[in-house]
């Protein structure tokens, strides 16, 4: 399905992102810092998520060290998408 992050200011929605069936879909600095976030996430289609905790994925990095690349490998991906979003 089709997903939107958004942040409110003011009582206006500020659209930060959109993404799509297969992307990976979070509010990195609450999911890593494991603190409230300022951004909303909403569902625009009919959608199946999957989840996991941050204690499940250090788990699997520990557990599973081939995992690492494939985390860090994301992250680069995400990282870039953002930066493109902004610039």
């Amino acid at each position: 399905g089709l997903v939107r992050g958004y942040w409110l200011n003011d009582g206006y929605e500020h659209t930060a992102w959109f993404m799509k069936e297969g992307d990976f879909v979070l509010s990195p600095a609450s999911f890593y810092t494991q603190s409230p976030s300022n951004e909303f996430i909403e569902l625009l289609e009919e959608t199946s998520l999957h989840s996991i905790s941050r204690l499940r994925l250090s788990e699997l990095y520990s557990r599973y060290p081939a995992f690492n690349q494939v985390g860090r490998v994301l992250t680069e991906h995400y990282y870039v998408r953002s930066e493109q979003r902004t610039g």
